[in-house]
């Protein structure tokens, strides 16, 4: 499903910032919030940009010295602080500039709700999974 909106898969964590450099990345968005994918980010991103990422319970490392040099400029997102993001995504959404439909791989209506939760259903080849009301 990555690859099909755009991804490039990469099979050594090390190629990634061949990559970004290469594509001339100035901003990395950290939006799993996992430990792995934090530290990557932050090991990963070009000089000077800035790397957004959401704040996550697990720790993870990071090292201040980049940041002092240039390198790096860090800042911490939570999703609840910012409103005017939701109304700005909804005006995407409705001028069809963003098409989140396209991440949905299953659908279910609230009373197959234990269905939907079943983690073992998927074996890791679902993307959103959609409960609707009716």
């Amino acid at each position: 499903m990555a690859e099909g909106l755009g991804a490039e898969i990469v099979s050594d964590p090390n190629d990634i910032q061949k990559i970004w450099n290469a594509a001339q990345v100035s901003t990395v968005f950290e939006c799993a919030g996992a430990t792995a994918t934090v530290e990557l980010a932050l090991q990963s991103a070009p000089r000077a940009p800035r790397s957004f990422f959401w704040a996550s319970l697990l720790p993870c490392e990071f090292y201040p010295d980049a940041s002092r040099a240039g390198r790096i400029d860090v800042r911490t997102s939570m999703i609840y602080d910012h409103p005017a993001d939701f109304d700005y995504v909804i005006n995407m959404v409705a001028k069809e500039k963003l098409k989140p439909s396209r991440i949905v791989t299953h659908s279910y209506v609230f009373n197959e709700i234990d269905r939907a939760a079943d983690p073992g259903r998927f074996s890791g080849k679902a993307g959103k999974v959609l409960i609707r009301m009716k």
